[in-house]
This record gives structure tokens, C-alpha cells and sequence, in this order.
């Protein structure tokens, strides 16, 4: 990854030294910024040329140090000695003969850090080399007014253990995405989890040879037995006899029979389909067993592990924490793990019950009639009834009729469908309680009736033939009826479900337990280390959650650690400007009596607001040249950590991602906790020092956009930092050196450049109001991506004669 700006520290030993410009030469680097010492800069004339030998690599040196020998300023002697490499315009040299201004508070280690901080912006970084140059030898002293906008150590420690909770998260059941199901699986993994037949094999024939002959035979003898039905039920068929000659009971038992085999087939073809440990012979094994495997890339591993990718980012990116993800992405892994078809058996005698299978070969009563033997007696004494009004004959005809009702219903006896032909198959029948007593009672009370009213002939007549008309009707009904009831009874319109079920439970396991067998199996391992490697994540993010990091590790041992994610602020450039006219008019006689700012008073003190104690664990001696501000953080300081670690966690399983779609089955965790933790260190030290400056990680889309402003970050209001901007052209800034040295420096104020700059967050009024001047501040602004340094920068560059070369007087320059 190409960072902004590779640091070095060549203040080591040599042997140290030597190996920074060896790892810097394998770095692929925007820019050099190299720390030095003032005595041993000649001295690596070697090394830089060894930097810069390939590529023409900006580069900026911060040369610290003043020479031993006071006496060489006063004689008016080469002072610098700058190696040929570092001439500009493409490396320039910033000498900072002390950079408490002679103060000697703080150590110069803690006065030489926001030094360099300010110069790793890439902005600053860019216009101070384009400053350097245009001035004489491309060598200058800088003279900084800067004001720090930063956090209390409270708030660091406060917001950084509220951000780690937000990426964390709380561990959720499993077992709660897997029953409730997961939501916006991608396009690519439905068919891996989900029981649904993949779109592009909906019209594939799967089943050949025996499952489909057994298929086509439960087809021909459910069509068979309901063709046979349809006869049996027709009005007529008792006195055809085709009630009986169609055989329903044995063409349900021929449909059982086709059934049993159907499922015997099924159950043997699932067992033998398993995959073996051959499988190169697996397609034409499972051919020989009757299933057809589609010729086609649908089942195809390779769209899985980007779907994967883009499922696990779309999750982060909303927000979701890592072990909600990592609980969804186990779940999805449990769903798509491919189980033995053998597994599936169970699930026939679910589609396809053996208790169903045996309702058909049942023998079942036929039910010519009501369960009810009061509504069998009220049907036929009604229509005995009618006949019995006749005067006088009635007392015949009544009864009459009711025996009729009694004939009817063994005449249907006889021819009812629930028997086969030699009797072998019989179910009885039913329903035919209270018909006999209920007719010959009606009768009689018909017969009672028609002799007390004496109805006319004609009336009589009538009602004789509605009852004669009645008993044929009643006979019609009970036999359909009665068919209807015994074919309910067997279950036979249930087998249709059932045939269609074992089919169902055939292709399901040829689609998803052989023929997307493999992208299954590749798909719930890559899931399953995915969210694996998340957990391993959030544990190194728990264990960081209090870092402790009050004290900020000291730049000279691991000040070039940062590059390893890119540290070192935006990415953006600005426009910059020498400021001639401002300096030409400038007076630096005032220099010879100039005091550090420490004896000056408010708002000098180096202390936020003025004169106003500095909060405890904030650095309490910043430099001469440095005011800090330190806010206990914004409204939008926790989501903005948050999101940066969100984006740092992508960056490493991104980096991650092809050794684990590659080789699922070996994690590897200690590089997941390595790269974690060193991101997470990074982070935590970008917090302490510049939240508001995007990661260098973050997408280019987001590094583009504006980030919130010190005031939504910081908690601090941009007063102060206007009011630097507005008088720039007023601030002569304090000289980073002593007194002894202030005669090195040129009195020329034409040659001097100034850079000023300010944070990009802030410009337009950083809280989208009113711009307050900031977005037309001038075009000598540099505008920065990060939101902690406000300020001036003004080079100062040596008289001539004071810049020399490593081989002066004869002299060689080491190595």
C-alpha cells in the first residue's frame, strides 16, 4: 500500500540508520520525511543518496542541532554542511537549531514532536518543500506560531473505550439467525442457504432410470384410481354395476404398492447418492442411480467468496458491530453446511407417511347415510309420509314406501365400491341405522293424517308421486354421498401430495447435497473462518479497550511506526504562497530583543484560554511556539473513532480476505490479532493526535469528503484559530533557535516564505453555517486534512556562505 509520507529517523547508530533507508527503499512512498541531526547530517551523505538513488521521492529533512562551536556563526564559517541528495527543489532541509526557541522547556523531544507532526501533513508537507525551493540553498530555519486543538486524556480514554464498545458489540445467539432467517443475503448465496431451487435449473429434468419410472407409476395409478372413482360415483353405477367392476379397492392398493416402491427407491437412491471419498466418479454414480446433474456453472464456487465479501462489508458499513456479524455469518455457515443426503430419509416418512400408505389398503366402511340414526328416520319417514296421506290406502302406501327406502339402501348395498369383485377386499357399511322404523312410522302417521283431513284424490295422487320421486332422490344421494365419504376416508386425493413430496425431497438433495455440494461446503467454511476471524478481531479490540495512553511513546524509538497504516493525514494538497509583500515590509531588528514566549504572559503561556491552568494529564509545558487547546470531545467525536475503526476493520480482513477464501480450513489467527492490534495502535495514537485527519486506510471516496470540525470533534469553538488566520500577515512567529544562532540567519525579510494553513474541516465555518470568511481566507491558505494544527510557518534562510557541502575543506563524508 502507497503510504503519504514515509518517516525516518537516521539519529540512530549507523547500523540503524542504515536499515531505515533500507526499509524505506521497499516502501512505496509519496514522500521522504527524515529526522537528522544537525552534526551527523554530513555524514550520511551515503545514505541519502542510497534513498534517493532510483526514485526522485520528495523529501524533506528536519536537521535538529546547532553547531558546537559558536564561534563558526560569528567568523561567519559554513555552519550546514547539506548532503548534494537533499538540494532542491526536490528535498529541502529545515534546520531547527532549538526547537524550544531557547527556552529549554519542554525536553526537546517533546518539542520536536508536534514539529513533525505538522510537517507529516502531505499539505504542509508540500508547501513547505515548494517554499524551501525559493529560498537560498533551499535551507531555512522556521519560525512557527501554531495553535493544537486536541483532547483531555480523559476524553481520549473516554471516547476511545465507547468506540471499541460500538465495534465490538454484544455476542447474540446464533441460533436466532438461523431459525429467524438472514436478511439481504446476497443473489449468489440464497441457493447455498435457502431450501429454494436456484432460478436458472427451475425446468431441469434431475430424475431418470428408476425414480422416474417409479414416479411415472405412482402417476399412472393415481390417474387410474380417480379415473376408477369417477366412474363408481356416477348416479347411475348402481344400476349399471360399474361400481363395482371399476375395483376401486384394489386400484388404491396398486397406487399403495407404487407408492412403497416410489419410496423404497427414493430412500435407496439418497443413501447410495452420498458423496464418498472419490469424487470424481460422483456425477456418473449418482447418473447410474437415476439423478440427471445439470451440465451448467450455476454451482460454481467462485461467486461465493465476493458475495461472502460483500454480505460481511455491508454489514460493518451499517453499523452492525463485529460479533453480531460474526453471529450471522456462523449462522449462515450452519445453513449452508451441506448435510448427508441420508439425513434426508427421515423427511420421506414426513412427505409421504407410512400411515397414509396403509389408509389406502385399509378395508373402510361405505356410508350410505347419517352417522345419525335420527336423521336417517326423519329422511325416510318423510317421503313415507306423503305416500300415506292417500285416505284409506294410505295405511298401504305409507309403510310401503318406508320398506321402499329399506330396498333402495340394500339395493345400493350390494353394488357399493368399497368391495372387489371375489370379496377379498370388504369394508361393510354404515349410516343406515333408524332407516326402517323411521319409514314405516312415518306411514302410519301419514296414513292417520290423510284419514282425518280427507285430502281430495288429486292431492293425494300428488303427494304419492313427490314420495315415489322422493325415495329416488334419496337413493341418488346416499350413493354419492357415500362414495364421496369412503373416498375421503381412504386418503387417495392425499397421495397426490404425497407422490409429488418424495419427488420433492429427490431433487432437493440432487440440487443441494450433490450438485451444489461443493459451493456449499466452500461456502459455509469461508463463512465460518470469516466470523472466526471477526471474533479473533473484537477480542484484540477488547483487550485495547484501555490502552492506557496518556503518555505518548517518545518519537525517537518507533516515530516511523505510523506508516504502517498510512499515518500521517490527508491526502489532499493546497495552494500556497511565499508572502513577499507581507515580509518586505516586515522589521527583524525586534529580534535581537525577542523573549520566549514563556516570559511573556497570556496569551503566550503555552496554555489554553489564556492564562487559565492546564487540565491535569494534559502536556503542561508545550513550546514557545505551540498554544494547545484540549476539549473533552464533540457530539460527534464517538461515531467518527467509531467509523474510523469500522473502515480500519475492513482494511484488514480486505487484506485478509484472499488467504481465507484460499485455504478457509487453516485460519490464521495470530496474523488476524497481529494486524488488529497494530490497527489498533495506530488508531488509538491518531486519536491522541488527530482524530479529525481521515485514516489513510479509508476508501478514496471518503477521504474525499469533509470531515467534522474541531468544535463536532474536539468540543472547542474555532475563535481562536480564526483569529490566528485573520492576522497571519501580522505574525512573525517564534524563531526555532537561540540566540547564537540568529546571526546564521539572513536579514533580508524578502527572502523569507511563509506557509499558513488551517484545517479543511473548519473551512466554510466547519459547522455548515455561515462561512465567517474562512472559505475566502486567501489563496495563500493551506488547507489541511487533518483538525489539529492552526498556523503560521514562516522559513528564515541563511545568509550565504553558511549552507556548505559534506566535502568542504577537504573533508570526506562518512558513512
Amino acid at each position: 500500500m502507497t503510504v503519504p509520507i514515509h518517516r525516518l529517523d537516521l539519529r540512530e547508530d549507523p547500523a540503524r540508520a542504515a536499515a531505515a533507508v533500507g526499509e524505506a527503499r521497499r516502501r512505496e512512498a509519496d514522500r521522504f520525511l527524515v529526522l537528522d541531526t544537525f552534526a551527523g547530517l554530513p555524514g550520511h551523505q551515503l545514505l541519502y543518496e542510497r534513498l534517493l538513488a532510483h526514485d526522485a521521492v520528495p523529501t524533506l529533512c528536519v536537521a535538529v542541532g546547532a553547531p558546537a562551536d559558536p564561534e563558526d556563526i560569528a567568523a561567519g564559517r559554513s555552519v550546514l554542511r547539506r548532503p548534494l541528495p537533499l538540494r532542491p527543489p526536490g528535498a529541502g532541509v529545515v534546520w531547527v537549531p532549538d526547537p524550544t526557541c531557547g527556552d529549554g522547556r519542554p525536553e526537546v523531544e517533546e518539542a520536536l514532536r508536534p514539529l513533525v507532526d505538522l510537517l507529516a501533513e502531505p499539505a504542509v508537507f508540500d508547501a513547505v518543500l515548494l517554499a524551501l525551493s525559493q529560498v537560498t540553498e533551499g535551507v531555512a530555519v522556521p519560525a512557527l506560531d501554531v495553535l493544537e486543538q486536541c483532547l483531555t486524556p480523559a476524553a481520549r480514554g473516554r471516547v476511545w473505550r465507547e468506540s471499541i464498545e460500538r465495534l465490538v458489540g454484544q455476542e447474540p445467539p446464533v441460533a436466532a439467525f438461523v431459525g429467524a432467517g438472514l436478511d439481504d443475503v446476497p443473489a449468489a448465496l440464497v441457493p447455498l442457504v435457502e431450501e429454494g431451487m436456484p432460478r436458472g435449473l427451475a425446468g431441469h429434468e434431475w430424475l431418470r432410470g428408476r425414480p422416474r419410472d417409479r414416479q411415472d407409476a405412482c402417476t399412472a395409478a393415481l390417474d387410474a384410481a380417480r379415473d376408477a372413482f369417477d366412474v363408481a360415483r356416477h348416479p347411475l353405477a348402481p344400476l349399471t354395476g360399474a361400481g363395482r367392476r371399476v375395483e376401486l379397492p384394489l386400484r388404491l392398493e396398486e397406487l399403495a404398492d407404487a407408492l412403497d416402491a416410489y419410496r423404497e427407491t427414493a430412500v435407496e437412491t439418497l443413501r447410495e447418492g452420498d458423496l464418498r471419498d472419490d469424487r470424481s466418479d460422483q456425477r456418473g454414480r449418482l447418473f447410474r442411480l437415476g439423478v440427471n446433474l445439470p451440465e451448467t456453472t450455476e454451482g460454481s464456487r467462485e461467486p461465493v467468496g465476493p458475495a461472502l465479501r460483500s454480505y460481511t462489508e455491508s454489514r460493518l458499513r451499517r453499523g452492525v458491530s463485529l460479533r453480531s456479524t460474526a453471529a450471522r455469518l456462523a449462522a449462515l455457515a450452519q445453513r449452508a453446511h451441506p448435510v448427508s443426503s441420508a439425513a434426508r430419509v427421515p423427511r420421506l416418512d414426513e412427505v409421504c407417511p407410512a400411515a397414509g400408505r396403509a389408509r389406502l389398503r385399509a378395508p373402510h366402511p361405505f356410508p350410505l347415510g347419517s352417522p345419525s340414526p335420527r336423521v336417517n328416520a326423519l329422511e325416510s319417514g318423510g317421503v313415507a309420509l306423503l305416500a300415506g296421506l292417500w285416505p284409506v290406502a294410505g295405511w298401504a302406501l305409507g309403510p310401503a314406501v318406508g320398506l321402499a327406502c329399506v330396498g333402495v339402501t340394500a339395493f345400493l348395498a350390494r353394488g357399493r365400491p368399497n368391495r372387489d369383485l371375489d370379496g377379498r377386499l370388504d369394508g361393510g357399511v354404515v349410516g343406515t341405522e333408524g332407516r326402517l322404523a323411521g319409514g314405516v312410522a312415518g306411514g302410519l302417521l301419514g296414513a292417520l293424517a290423510g284419514q282425518l283431513l280427507g285430502p281430495p284424490v288429486w292431492l293425494a295422487g300428488l303427494a304419492l308421486a313427490l314420495s315415489v320421486l322422493g325415495v329416488l332422490f334419496l337413493g341418488q344421494r346416499w350413493w354419492v354421498a357415500g362414495v364421496d365419504g369412503w373416498w375421503e376416508a381412504t386418503g387417495a386425493e392425499e397421495s397426490r401430495g404425497w407422490r409429488t413430496g418424495i419427488g420433492e425431497v429427490l431433487v432437493t438433495a440432487a440440487a443441494r447435497d450433490w450438485f451444489l455440494r461443493d459451493a456449499r461446503e466452500h461456502c459455509a467454511a469461508v463463512a465460518a473462518t470469516v466470523a472466526g476471524t471477526l471474533h479473533v478481531m473484537a477480542d484484540a479490540a477488547e483487550r485495547h479497550a484501555t490502552p492506557g495512553r496518556a503518555d505518548r511513546p517518545p518519537p525517537t524509538a518507533d516515530w516511523a511506526e505510523p506508516d504502517d497504516w498510512g499515518t500521517g493525514g490527508d491526502f489532499g494538497t493546497g495552494p500556497e504562497g511565499d508572502g513577499d509583500e507581507e515580509w518586505a515590509s516586515g522589521d527583524w531588528s525586534g529580534w535581537e530583543e525577542w523573549e520566549p514566549r514563556a516570559a511573556q504572559g497570556p496569551p503566550g503561556d503555552g496554555r489554553p484560554n489564556g492564562g487559565a491552568p492546564p487540565e491535569s494529564g494534559i502536556e503542561a509545558d508545550p513550546p514557545p511556539w505551540l498554544r494547545r487547546e484540549a476539549g473533552d470531545g464533540g457530539e460527534r467525536l464517538v461515531e467518527t473513532v467509531a467509523g474510523d475503526l469500522t473502515a480500519g476493520a475492513l482494511h484488514v480482513l480486505g487484506g485478509l480476505w484472499g488467504t481465507i477464501e484460499a485455504a478457509p480450513e487453516n485460519p490464521a489467527t495470530a496474523t488476524v490479532t497481529a494486524r488488529m492490534t497494530g490497527l489498533l495502535d495506530d488508531e488509538a495514537r491518531r486519536l491522541d493526535e488527530d482524530p479529525a485527519s481521515p485514516p489513510a486506510f479509508a476508501p478514496e471516496a471518503e477521504r474525499l469528503e469533509r470531515r467534522p470540525g474541531p468544535a463536532a470533534l474536539f468540543g472547542l469553538g474555532g475563535e481562536p484559530a480564526r483569529a490566528l488566520v485573520a492576522r497571519r500577515a501580522e505574525t512573525p512567529g517564534q524563531p526555532l533557535c537561540g540566540r547564537a544562532q540568529r546571526n546564521a540567519l539572513s536579514r533580508d525579510p524578502s527572502a523569507a516564505r511563509r506557509v499558513c494553513f488551517a484545517p479543511e474541516s473548519v473551512r466554510g465555518g466547519g459547522s455548515g453555517g455561515p462561512s465567517d470568511g474562512w472559505d475566502t481566507a486567501g489563496e495563500d491558505m493551506v488547507w489541511t486534512g487533518g483538525g489539529r494544527f492552526t498556523g503560521v510557518a514562516r522559513l528564515l534562510p541563511l545568509r550565504r556562505g553558511f549552507v556548505g557541502t559534506p566535502y568542504a575543506d577537504g573533508e570526506e563524508a562518512g558513512r
